[in-house]
């Protein structure tokens, strides 16, 4: 039996929210599972730059907590999909990994009646449940194995699973495939020599919120030039909600040196960055950028073995390319996993 009752509260203004900050990346540092996604700066950046400035757009965060302790936040807004009144995550899309926040499995277990109880409740609130971009690897699913043997009340967290999209990834460990990269015979080794042979070449990486700010602008116009005769080309920074949304991501993502901008430099001029989140030994890289007069000397790629040598000094253990199926990714990343989605029609 419970020592103590987990009591529940739901937060759905604005102002309540931002008073969760510190609450909320102790219970990120407590969770069995965590990304850079579910820092709380993540969250807020999000709702200040997109969620509120949407009318169906609602706050729906529900907090477990037994002796003020989180055991469980769901990060949720209300918003509309194909016209339903549907519970989806914070910065869907935004987030290449979504997932609630557990605390310890032992605590989860614990309360896992009331946790059931909790779960079985928000099909009542809404008509759509719709959760995408879940890794298996996730608090969701230790959820979903923890309370297994009641799952007919909780049908939800059981039906309507499907695949969601492909994430490629880097395992940092493996020497073979780092002695790949930096093998001098290799075409990367090669045209940093040719680039390295017309001027200076060098590769700085900033964490401090001064730093990245006085060159996200060169960073974004990069973008911009090298993607505005793509027809390819999507979510770019002229479409002012995503060009909004970044800027608030230096604000809020810098506190905790969560945010590292990539610059690769030739004769003190940027002409490649790489735009990525920390957290623990991971790295989760976000958006890249190069200047493409320097197209022939691939200058993307040089940028990315100077910050795998970086991240492999500075002990990280992966690095994520996340989402989006561009070459490139195929070309280093080794380790494939498949994000997976719920959607769920309650009524």
């Amino acid at each position: 039996m419970n020592a103590e009752k987990m009591e529940i509260e739901v937060v759905t203004e604005e102002k309540r929210f931002f008073e969760l900050e510190h609450e909320w990346n102790d219970a990120v540092r407590r969770a069995p599972y965590k990304t850079a996604f579910n820092i709380f700066g993540w969250y807020k950046t999000w709702w200040i730059a997109v969620g509120r400035n949407y009318v169906n757009c609602k706050l729906s965060i529900y907090i477990g907590r037994s002796s003020e302790i989180p055991i469980i936040i769901l990060p949720f807004v209300k918003t509309l999909i194909d016209g339903k009144k549907t519970l989806a995550f914070i910065s869907c899309p935004y987030a290449d990994y979504q997932d609630i926040i557990l605390g310890p499995e032992e605590e989860v277990f614990r309360y896992r009646n009331e946790l059931m109880d909790l779960l079985t409740s928000l099909k009542i609130s809404c008509e759509l449940i719709f959760l995408d971009e879940i890794r298996e690897e996730s608090n969701l699913f230790l959820l979903k194995r923890s309370i297994g043997k009641n799952k007919a009340e909780c049908e939800w967290l059981y039906k309507g699973w499907e695949t969601s999209s492909s994430c490629l990834a880097m395992d940092l460990r493996d020497s073979s495939s780092l002695a790949a990269i930096f093998d001098p015979k290799k075409e990367i080794c090669r045209k940093e020599k040719q680039l390295m042979r017309k001027g200076a070449v060098k590769c700085f990486h900033f964490k401090s919120r001064q730093e990245i700010g006085e060159r996200y602008d060169g960073f974004i116009e990069m973008h911009k030039r090298q993607w505005e005769n793509n027809p390819k080309a999507k979510y770019t920074f002229y479409d002012l909600e995503i060009l909004n949304f970044y800027k608030e991501l230096v604000k809020h993502m810098t506190a905790l040196s969560n945010l590292i901008l990539t610059e690769l430099n030739f004769n003190d001029a940027p002409i490649a960055y790489y735009l990525g989140f920390c957290l623990g030994d991971v790295y989760y890289a976000y958006r890249t950028s190069y200047h493409l007069d320097f197209f022939r000397y691939s200058p993307g790629h040089i940028l990315l073995k100077n910050l795998f040598l970086y991240l492999k000094v500075n002990r990280y253990t992966v690095f994520d390319f996340m989402r989006g199926d561009y070459g490139y990714k195929f070309q280093y990343g080794s380790v494939l996993r498949n994000n997976r989605k719920i959607r769920y029609l309650s009524n």
